[in-house]
């Protein structure tokens, strides 16, 4: 009996640690999916930086769900000036992003 008792109590402590180590996976699984970013964003900021035509960086932009054309060309018209920066405007692209979404989602 005291066999089938303390075999009872492990598998009990054995299947809790499980049940824990499943919860901290599932939560840095939904933290690390719970992005808001779009990697097309920083798609556009590299060819961006790498010296691309504004044009192909525009179309980049309003594929994506969060720019409608405006704010594509005020994100574009304000980073103009900085391409000639050493990281060729990449910085000062996605400070754009961020004035234009209103809030720092991306980072440079």
């Amino acid at each position: 009996m005291d066999v089938w008792l303390r075999n009872i109590g492990l598998m009990t402590v054995l299947t809790a640690v499980l049940v824990l180590i499943k919860r901290k996976y599932d939560r840095v699984y939904l933290l690390q999916g719970c992005s808001y970013e779009n990697s097309l964003v920083y798609a556009a900021a590299g060819k961006f930086a790498g010296g691309a035509e504004a044009g192909e960086v525009r179309e980049m932009l309003i594929t994506s769900f969060e720019f409608d054309p405006k704010e594509t060309e005020l994100i574009l018209a304000r980073a103009l000036p900085y391409r000639m920066e050493p990281d060729g405007g990449y910085g000062a692209f996605i400070k754009e992003v961020n004035q234009v979404l209103g809030e720092d989602i991306y980072r440079s």
